[in-house]
């Protein structure tokens, strides 16, 4: 048995709360009132879950499933840049049975992939190569007007993430 039972450390607490608690005492300043308290545990958790159905409610937008996976674009790409051949361009309408990964992957990307790279934003200077593309239409509700190119490590990460839209082009555009 130890001499002074009332500095013996509980074994299931944190580090930061094994200090503050003592033989006997059913309390820790470490721990948050909400999880000592019996019923106010149960009632921190109800209202937890309560406010994210409540959260997730909002997350329809109103628009039908349908209305979101549709896509009506015009992708333009061109290989060489501003070499000798001229762009290719090729109209896409999703949901196509033709090009339904082009057509995934146009839906599901977030608004953020038709973004420039923002200012000030610091990149590789990799040259990539001289390929441009672009992507301009109508995307469920919103509207895109999108280009892209390889000129640094930035660039070829964004043209890389929409490959695939600019893949029906380069295969199937005029």
């Amino acid at each position: 048995m130890l001499a002074d039972e009332s500095a013996v450390q509980a074994p299931l607490l944190l580090p930061s709360a094994r200090a503050n608690v003592r033989w006997g005492a059913t309390t820790s300043p470490a721990w948050p009132a909400a999880l000592m308290s019996p019923w106010l545990g149960p009632l921190a958790k109800a209202a937890a879950v309560g406010v994210l159905v409540v959260a997730s409610a909002g997350c329809n937008d109103g628009a039908p499933t349908a209305a979101r996976n549709t896509a009506e674009v015009t992708i333009r790409y061109d290989a060489d840049g501003d070499g000798g051949r001229p762009a290719r361009t090729a109209r896409l309408r999703c949901p196509s049975s033709e090009h339904r990964k082009a057509c995934d992957l146009l839906t599901s990307l977030p608004g953020a992939a038709f973004r420039p790279v923002p200012a000030r934003t610091f990149c590789t200077q990799i040259y990539g190569g001289p390929e441009t593309g672009s992507i301009e239409g109508i995307i469920g509700r919103r509207a895109v007007s999108a280009r892209y190119n390889r000129r640094n490590g930035c660039e070829i990460a964004r043209m890389s993430r929409v490959a695939a839209i600019l893949e029906v082009a380069r295969t199937s555009g005029r």
